[in-house]
């Protein structure tokens, strides 16, 4: 099996058959060399820390925290708004990171969206003295086309979704945030790098057959909005798909055909309509969305072994790695 992580200078390789992870500059010992500074995990859209059913415990970052805390790394989980909006999340983090570490610097680790609060936390909250680095792990850094077509929908044909989660206290805007329209319309323009701060990436990518099974409806939706983009018609198999994740209900089956997508697209400008946002993705990222600062190369996972929620990926071992690149390198 090709490596996993093939990054533009030598940094490890991963094995998913053994799940293990080998280093390239030297062998694993007993205890990693810390970090300079602590670290912080920043969780995705519909995140959380941890949560509870009586004896059972379930965290967004499976196992990794401890791992990390075992390894000698100095290291906390955030926990902020699951699908708040960009600013209330890096709000939250902002406010979490000055309380658990009142003074001196941090390193952020982040999934998914976890790299959109910081870079706002960052450009817009007064954070940048207070960031060493930030990682970002299949951040949707140019939106993800996902997020339009589902926006659309649910405000042109299912505004009852919206309706409902106003009544139970969810708030959707995070899913308005991570639209290409909103991340090339608003966020970016408003929200650059800062010198001070490291910026590092990574993007992952599966075949179909691979995917965690929740993730199979989300890669086939990407898929055959890549194929309206490219004016090529929906692969069979895809559109077969599509048709049974419809199940007979006559608004989702004109949604997710194909004159549904190209409705859902069709008001956006011409040079945000890239293709390669819903070619090769984790399920929900595109890797070409991933893309931004330091690239450190490409994950063979999906958006949820990039959690740790499956053992045929070792993301125990990435952000081990990822920590001890940090340490390496001074931070």
């Amino acid at each position: 099996m090709a490596s996993a992580l093939h990054a533009e200078e030598p940094f490890g390789t991963f094995n998913l058959r053994t799940g293990l992870f080998r280093r390239l500059f030297r062998p694993f010992v007993d205890k990693a060399t810390p970090t300079r500074y602590p670290i912080v995990l920043a969780h995705g859209i519909c995140g959380f820390d941890k949560l509870r059913w009586g004896p059972i415990e379930v965290r967004y970052f499976h196992g990794i925290e401890q791992h990390l805390r075992e390894r000698g790394f100095d290291v906390f989980t955030s926990d902020v708004p699951p699908t708040g909006s960009i600013e209330a999340r890096a709000t939250a983090l902002a406010e979490q990171i000055r309380s658990r570490y009142p003074d001196g610097k941090v390193n952020i680790l982040a999934h998914s969206m976890g790299g959109l609060d910081t870079r706002y936390m960052i450009a817009r909250l007064g954070m940048a003295d207070r960031i060493a680095s930030v990682t970002m792990v299949s951040t949707p850094n140019h939106g993800t086309l996902l997020a339009d077509w589902f926006v659309y929908y649910a405000q042109q044909r299912f505004p009852s979704i919206e309706k409902l989660a106003k009544a139970l206290g969810i708030d959707l805007a995070g899913f308005h945030d991570l639209s290409v329209r909103h991340m090339e319309l608003t966020f970016n323009p408003a929200v650059p790098d800062d010198p001070r701060v490291v910026y590092r990436s990574l993007a992952g990518a599966q075949k179909f057959r691979n995917y965690f099974v929740p993730l199979m409806a989300t890669h086939a939706i990407n898929r055959a909005l890549e194929r309206t983009l490219l004016r090529q018609p929906l692969d069979a198999g895809d559109g077969k798909a599509l048709r049974k994740l419809a199940a007979g209900d006559g608004r989702l089956v004109h949604a997710l055909s194909e004159k549904g997508f190209q409705e859902a697209l069709r008001d956006l400008p011409r040079e945000w309509l890239r293709p390669e946002l819903a070619g090769r993705t984790d399920g929900m990222v595109g890797m070409s969305s991933a893309r931004r600062g330091q690239y450190l190369g490409d994950l063979d996972a999906d958006h949820l072994d990039e959690m740790g929620w499956l053992t045929t990926f070792d993301a125990k071992g990435l952000y081990e790695a990822l920590a001890t690149r940090l340490a390496e390198d001074g931070y």
